[in-house]
């Protein structure tokens, strides 16, 4: 209704000096109000079960009843459907986007190969992530930096190595990085208000000019090299679990937790290892760095919905969303305190396979489980740290050790939110404003 509002805004400045303008903007107002109700979704669930039917897009069930309508609709074409608008926005062409079975195994495929890191290649990614922190946050008692465009440049340089061979050490293209990390927010929000010619990729130079420093060799028509498409799924789903995880740590946990934590995640990010990630420090109130970023994506999961479409007959079509974080969220699963950010609480339920299968989703579930979730065989068939996990825990123990204790943030709506009793709020614009310094 927001995008409605701000189209009558305009319309009402334009009717009075040039009417045919005026009435274009109201129509299109009334346009953005169509494809909004449009987009209200038919059905949302929280259930583990109608959470998994709607992923899986083959059938799905109505609340309240028990009828389960079977999907008209094939699976990938039934995930791609949501995200025409990215295609729009962004001009990709990924597993997230096509309803070609094909281009989905070979962009899965590539993307394993890109995440299957070996052991030394994870350390020296921890290293390039630990120098991009240590560039980024203010070292004078005076100066004070903004968190979310610090969370946003450090985390879109360390992924940028992974996924598309950048060299994440350089500090000349600071300047494009954080454009092109505004620029995906700002399309992002656009996209929402529907397939508008001003929101085409094509119409997005400051964007594409910006993709320019990380990939100068694509030609930016085709569509299946864009940067965007292995881009997108890791930094943008990426950049705001580390901004509330970081927050809940250093913040809003008592002393003696957040030094807890902090140490765990510390050890970690300076020997990323499968054995340091799941090792329980009995010194740090029995947490691994495994259980610490858990609890971060439990609370806080990357994707808050996932959304698939449906038509259960001829002349009904309707968007399904599976609710990840009211899933997360639920007392029924994860006792009274769900709301709160609580590592120790996966104590008892590391190995507990059926609790975690059925309750615990931040990287979709079967056929179209995210590759980032679990940990990959290399081609010296090791067993390779999960990649999901481990980069988050690797920017939290970087920010943790090179963010002195004494550093705070405030302001932008934030002062006061550290000691509430409810989650953070999760709005992709919730905390841009917040400065964080001495």
């Amino acid at each position: 209704m927001i995008q409605v509002i701000k189209f009558f805004i305009r319309a009402s400045g334009q009717v009075f000096a040039r009417t045919s303008e005026g009435v274009v903007w109201i129509c299109r107002g009334i346009q953005a109000w169509l494809q909004l109700s449009l987009r209200q979704d038919k059905v949302k669930l929280t259930d583990s079960a109608g959470c998994r039917n709607i992923i899986q897009a083959k059938v799905v069930q109505r609340p309240g009843s028990e009828a389960q309508l079977k999907n008209l609709i094939p699976p990938f074409e039934s995930r791609a459907k949501p995200n025409k608008r990215l295609v729009h926005a962004f001009g990709i062409n990924n597993c997230f986007t096509t309803a070609e079975p094909q281009r989905c195994t070979t962009f899965r495929l590539e993307a394993t190969r890109l995440i299957r890191l070996r052991g030394p290649e994870w350390k020296e990614l921890s290293q390039t992530v630990l120098q991009v922190v240590k560039h980024s946050v203010p070292l004078q008692t005076q100066a004070k930096s903004n968190l979310f465009n610090l969370m946003q440049i450090v985390t879109m340089k360390s992924i940028l190595g992974p996924l598309c061979g950048f060299d994440s050490s350089r500090s000349d293209v600071d300047g494009e990085l954080q454009t092109l990390a505004k620029e995906i927010n700002r399309q992002w929000l656009d996209s929402k208000e529907g397939l508008e010619k001003e929101t085409e990729f094509a119409n997005q130079p400051k964007l594409k000019s910006a993709l320019k420093a990380i990939a100068p060799t694509w030609d930016g028509l085709d569509d299946t090299h864009n940067p965007l498409n292995f881009i997108l799924p890791g930094y943008e789903t990426l950049w705001r679990v580390v901004l509330r995880g970081f927050l809940e740590v250093m913040y809003r946990a008592n002393e003696r937790d957040s030094a807890n934590w902090r140490h765990a995640l510390e050890d970690f990010a300076l020997n990323p290892t499968l054995a340091q990630l799941d090792k329980v420090h009995t010194d740090y109130g029995k947490v691994s760095t495994c259980m610490i970023v858990e609890e971060t994506l439990r609370l806080y999961p990357p994707t808050r919905r996932i959304y698939r479409t449906f038509k259960v007959a001829e002349d009904e079509e309707f968007e399904a969303a599976a609710d990840i974080e009211g899933l997360h969220r639920s007392a029924a699963a994860w006792g009274n305190d769900a709301l709160f950010f609580n590592p120790s609480r996966w104590a008892d339920k590391v190995n507990d396979t059926n609790f975690r299968n059925d309750n615990f989703m931040p990287f979709g579930t079967k056929p179209f489980t995210c590759v980032a979730k679990t940990g990959l065989v290399n081609e010296a068939r090791e067993k390779c740290l999960p990649f999901g996990v481990s980069i988050i825990a690797i920017l939290l123990g970087c920010f943790s050790a090179e963010v002195p204790a004494g550093m705070t943030p405030g302001g932008g709506g934030a002062d006061g939110t550290w000691s509430t009793d409810q989650p953070l709020k999760t709005g992709r614009e919730d905390y841009r404003d917040v400065m964080i310094g001495y």
